[in-house]
């Protein structure tokens, strides 16, 4: 009996400590969104636990990479929010998603006039998943260039969304990024 009572404070004991070690993350969620303007750039993201915001609402906190922002094989950091309303009393129901991918480049060589500005893209979806499997969307980067409406929509893990860049390649290089890319001017 002695023995069965121990082994019980082991149990508990270990799943309080990994609670509180771990924090947040056993309803974490990692997606790939395709943007549907720029087809080869991806938002990586992933949505960890939420916290309360009122009756049926709660926020979850947003981080992850934007994926070709910069033209091919760039990365930049991503931040942001996800709000979800389950809320019959309070509708609409569904999701809200505000991201802000974090470009800051440009003065290389030979392209000393072209810089890369962070973009920021406002999302909704009447679903209620965490993370939603499509979004609607508008986006904007710092230049001022307003993108106009488009869709982010989950797509599987390969390919573009595997991408990583090292500081390395944010070395002057003379090379102009890809035309059409989110983060640039065009």
């Amino acid at each position: 009996m002695r023995r069965i009572a121990a082994l019980g404070v082991v149990a508990v004991l270990t799943l309080v400590c990994g609670l509180a070690l771990f924090p947040g993350t056993a309803h974490a969620a990692n997606v790939c969104y395709a943007w549907s303007i720029f087809p080869a750039e991806r938002w990586v993201i992933n949505v960890s636990s939420g916290t309360g915001l009122g009756p049926g609402q709660t926020v979850y906190v947003v981080r992850g990479k934007y994926v070709g922002g910069g033209g091919p094989g760039t990365i930049a950091a991503v931040t942001g929010a996800l709000l979800k309303n389950t809320s019959t009393t309070n509708p609409p129901i569904g999701t809200h998603l505000s991201m802000t991918g974090l470009f800051v480049r440009g003065g290389a060589a030979g392209i000393a006039n072209e810089t890369i500005f962070p973009v920021t893209i406002d999302c909704t979806s009447s679903s209620t998943a965490v993370p939603p499997p499509s979004l609607f969307c508008k986006s904007r980067n710092e230049f001022p260039v307003y993108h106009g409406p488009s869709i982010l929509t989950a797509v599987p893990f390969n390919g573009a969304c595997l991408i990583f860049q090292d500081g390395g390649s944010l070395e002057p290089s003379g090379e102009v990024p890809a035309e059409g890319a989110g983060g640039l001017a065009h």
